[in-house]
This record gives structure tokens, sequence and C-alpha cells, in this order.
């Protein structure tokens, strides 16, 4: 569990980001969002650029998530999914170069900082203990390996490098251990 922004964060489920995006405001609510339907980290969501997502105002039907924003530096194509477009046609980019301008400044986008302590409060709102800014990315992986998933497809999405990686992500309580051992 993470407290004091120390330890692994628990994972998001589905129900709790659906409410967490109606406790938070825009763009916090995007943010979240879009960290969930595209598996990635907040920090590289932060800075995605309007033209990543959109042609004019119209959503892409892949988001193209670069290199150059991203921790281990590949570039990460995500489909453009029903639940995602929706989501895009909810935001309402402005003349900002980024997504999600920096509300004192739009020349920069939005601060992963500026993010955390939104969803920091939302997560007091509704008593919420353990959870940070990466819980929307584990929860996501992590649903699609109870949903099934084959890791490699999960792989491609998250865009880990290795199936190792991905491991860390994958949690697993003991009610998924007993139901597997009975498999046996």
């Amino acid at each position: 569990m993470k407290l004091n922004r120390c330890g692994k964060a628990e994972p998001f489920s589905e129900t709790l980001v659906l409410q967490l995006m109606q406790e938070m405001p825009p763009p916090h609510r995007y943010i979240l969002g879009m960290t969930w339907y595209c598996c990635e980290r907040v920090g590289a969501i932060c800075r995605l650029r309007r033209t990543d997502c959109y042609c004019g105002d119209r959503p892409l039907k892949t988001i193209v998530i670069g290199r150059s924003i991203r921790k281990d530096r590949t570039t990460k194509e995500v489909p453009v999914t029903p639940r995602l477009k929706r989501l895009l046609l909810e935001i309402k980019p402005t003349s900002s170069e980024w997504l999600f301008p920096a509300p004192r400044d739009p020349e920069k986008p939005i601060s992963t900082d500026t993010y955390r302590r939104a969803l920091a409060r939302a997560c007091k709102r509704l008593g919420l203990i353990g959870y940070s800014t990466h819980s929307a990315r584990r929860g996501a992986i992590t649903t699609l390996a109870r949903k099934g998933i084959s890791v490699a497809v999960i792989q491609r999405l998250s865009g880990h490098r290795s199936l190792s990686g991905i491991n860390a992500y994958l949690n697993t309580d003991q009610i998924e251990v007993d139901a597997a051992a009975r498999l046996l």
C-alpha cells in the first residue's frame, strides 16, 4: 500500500475510476480517464499535445504517445476505443498546443504535481487510502489481465518493453490464488 508517497500504489478498479472522474473537475477527470484508457503514466498524459489526439476538433483513430514524453523513451500507439472517443469528445481543447495546458500558463503543459494534488483531494473526499497517480495504470493493466487478455497484448497496449515489467503491475489477491488452486 502506498502511504506518504512511499510504497506501491493500490490499483483502481473501473468502478473507482468512474467514481473519481465524477468527483474531479476538468481537466483532472480527463487526465485520469486518459491514464486509464491508454494504460499510460500520468507524466506522458500531461504532456500530450492537442495534435497527438485530434485532427482539428475531431478525435484521431489512434493516439500516438511520442517517445520524447514517455519514461521508457519508446513511441506507443493507442487505439481510440468508443469509451476513449467519448472522453475525447468531452474535452474541449483550447488554442494551446497542449491537450492539458497549465492553468496559469497555457504555453506549458499541466504539471503532474497539480494533477496529483487534485487526485489526492478526490481520494480524501471518497475516503480512499493507498492510491496514487499510478493507480489508474496499475488498475487498467490488472483489469485487462483479470478479463483474460494475454500478457503479450497487455504489453503492447501498456508499452512495456518486456513481459517481466508487466508482472509488477499485475495485482493478485488471495481470492484469485484460492480459485486457481481449486482448478488443480
